[in-house]
């Protein structure tokens, strides 16, 4: 069994629990980062919490197929009502928005 799979195999087993990459390094995979971000790369969605400090948990995320789902049971997210253009707050007087850095890609202002 590769690093990777017994990544995910600890993920899978772990379900909503999670893993901690301490649990991780006590496991013997010292570059979990690498590990995970291939997991990531074949698609897998894989959600990162940071708990204090250096600790962090890893879990799947659990999604729910949709009307067309492929084969594999993987469905395409719905759209938010946030996600539409209608819905962004527009700035006010001469300042430009706050931007925090998940607003970095889509900003205009960037």
């Amino acid at each position: 069994m590769t690093k990777k799979e017994k990544v995910l195999s600890m993920l899978e087993a772990a379900g909503d629990r999670g893993v901690t990459n301490r649990e991780l390094n006590d496991a013997g995979i010292f570059r979990y980062s690498a590990r995970i971000k291939e997991l990531r790369d074949e698609g897998k969605e894989i959600l990162t919490t940071r708990i204090k400090g250096g600790l962090f948990k890893f879990r799947l995320a659990t999604r729910l197929p949709t009307e067309g789902a492929v084969k594999q049971g993987v469905g395409e997210p719905r759209p938010r009502e946030a996600d539409s253009p209608e819905s962004t707050p527009k700035p006010s007087g001469d300042r430009p928005p706050t931007l925090f850095a998940c607003d970095l890609n889509d900003s205009p202002y960037y």
